[in-house]
């Protein structure tokens, strides 16, 4: 007996816990992961970053809405300009209410910021983000959603999510890639971030969607940004803009 104990030992050593594997749901989620990434590192991403250079080839009508709400009034503009050969044409203008866009300058998604549609496409489409770095990767949820109708064009769409616990010192709450089936090009990002403190909250959303022209250029289609703001004894206030391109022409060369 003396001669097995040895032997014995290292029987019971070898069947001790055994080594943990990973759950399926964690393998699920980096699969998904890799698929997300996958996707937006493949995608062409250059059209939508050129898409407002684009329009300075054609001449076009853009429609922009104009909506400030909060503490029981509300104010709006709504203007249609038509940018043809003698330069911009003022189409139609209406106007309700005041606004005080003051009170919104001193957020990150300030209206300042995105004066121009064309900040919106770098905001959505930042040179490095979060999700992107693998420090951040356990802050977030990746899921690929598969196919949706956007525009006339059948778009893979992808969602990255701030998760609870590891993803709440994150501004940045949710992201939508939507990349063409056919092409490969992306058409369309939005955002959401947040931030708030124990007297204070933010919300700002963007969303930038564009299209492809005759003549093979993309060009934006959709521009939008809105923000939220909640102060102490004030209450909640929003400013929202949308903006549409239509009725586009080339250029003479």
């Amino acid at each position: 007996m003396t001669r097995l104990l040895p032997f014995l030992l290292l029987l019971c050593a070898a069947c001790g816990t055994p080594e943990r594997l990973p759950s399926s749901s964690a393998q699920q989620d980096t699969t998904q992961r890799r698929q997300v990434l996958s996707l937006i590192e493949k995608a062409d991403t250059s059209g939508f970053r050129s898409a407002f250079a684009n329009l300075g080839q054609y001449y076009f009508t853009r429609y922009e809405r104009t909506e400030q709400r909060g503490d029981g009034e509300a104010a709006l503009r709504a203007r249609t300009v038509r940018y043809a050969p003698e330069g911009a044409l003022l189409l139609r203008e209406d106007s309700a209410g005041t606004f005080e866009r003051g009170m919104f300058d001193f957020l990150a998604g300030s209206p300042a910021a995105f004066a121009d549609d064309d900040a919106i496409a770098s905001a959505v489409l930042p040179a490095e983000p979060p999700y992107l770095t693998a420090r951040h990767f356990d802050a977030f949820r990746y899921t690929l959603r598969g196919d949706t109708l956007l525009a006339g064009r059948v778009a893979l769409y992808a969602e990255i999510e701030a998760v609870p616990g590891e993803g709440d010192n994150q501004s940045l709450r949710r992201v939508r890639y939507y990349v063409d089936r056919q092409t490969n090009a992306l058409i369309a990002v939005s955002l959401h971030r947040a931030d708030e403190a124990l007297l204070f909250a933010e919300a700002t959303s963007l969303y930038l969607q564009t299209r492809a022209t005759s003549q093979g250029d993309r060009v934006p289609a959709v521009a939008r940004f809105s923000t939220s703001v909640k102060l102490p004894l004030q209450g909640t206030r929003h400013l929202s803009r949308v903006s549409t391109y239509y009725g586009l022409v080339p250029k003479e060369p």
